[in-house]
């Protein structure tokens, strides 16, 4: 049952950051470049982990200065360059696009994995793997047939490894006996930091002194980074790096259904049968 929860989480946090694209755009229709928008969403998401932490898990929040390394990791290699290469991306290439591209995550995971931790590399997840990989290629092909962006491109699969050091920090994190809300609130406080040193804060202080700026904000920083990294983060204490990466790779799939929804982007046979395929990859990883 434990392991079913696991996988839940993982598949929970893969949805919710599908749909980020709303609140990235509406962002940078104000005039945000991607640092900015970072800052955002790392800021409100730091701000909820320490109130929540605060007052239900006051003792988690110490860490011992020699262990400073693996936070650092997780929250200015991973998270802060993860979303500052994903949201450049996206202003190259269509949100699926960006997506699929930063999904190339589990195959580094997968070999992070095997160097670092000894995981073994079974053959059920290399299927799952090709054929997670394999559905993001149908769901997103009808999304991006007018053209490629070679910085887009770039950006994406940097996003998709940096993605992929999120489990090779955090994992390193709980080997040295740190739990799950520990390893994200101090994540959050390195990626917000480093943000705040990097980018223009006039702009973002302007925006938020707009009336409407406040629930796309909380939704950036609650539901788009707070819930699903605590969400990974759980899986990751049950599952490999590996399988919970794969299962999260769900967000190319919510990328594009989001797409057709509140944007109009189209929707045919093939991006059917990606769908199809991510749920035999995610069965297949369940067994």
């Amino acid at each position: 049952m434990k392991r079913y929860l696991s996988m839940f989480f993982a598949l929970s946090a893969g949805v919710l950051w599908g749909i980020i694209g709303l609140f990235v755009r509406y962002f940078s229709d104000l005039g945000l470049d991607s640092l900015q928008t970072g800052l955002i969403r790392m800021g409100i998401a730091c701000l909820c982990t320490f109130l929540y932490m605060l007052l239900f898990r006051r003792s988690d929040l110490k860490i011992r200065l020699t262990d400073i390394w693996c936070f650092i990791g997780c929250g200015l290699v991973s998270m802060l360059m993860a979303c500052v290469t994903y949201f450049k991306a996206m202003q190259h290439v269509s949100l699926s696009m960006a997506a699929i591209l930063m999904y190339t995550a589990p195959v580094y995971v997968t070999i992070f994995g095997a160097l670092f931790f000894k995981e073994r590399i079974t053959k059920k997840t290399v299927i799952a793997m090709i054929l997670a990989f394999t559905a993001c290629v149908f769901v997103c092909a009808p999304s991006h047939s007018g053209g490629l962006s070679v910085i887009g491109i770039g950006f994406g699969l940097l996003a998709g490894i940096c993605f992929a050091l999120y489990s090779v920090f955090t994992r390193f994190a709980y080997l040295r006996g740190y739990g799950t809300w520990t390893v994200t609130f101090w994540s959050f406080v390195f990626s917000t930091a480093g943000a705040a040193v990097l980018c223009d804060m006039g702009g973002v202080i302007e925006v938020f002194a707009l009336p409407a700026t406040l629930p796309w904000a909380l939704g950036l920083g609650v539901v788009c980074a707070f819930a699903p990294y605590a969400l990974y983060g759980l899986a990751l204490k049950k599952l490999s790096g590996s399988t919970v990466t794969i299962l999260s790779s769900v967000e190319p799939v919510v990328a594009t259904l989001t797409g057709i929804l509140f944007f109009g982007e189209p929707f045919g046979i093939l991006a059917a049968f990606g769908i199809v395929l991510m749920l035999v990859a995610v069965f297949l990883l369940s067994k």
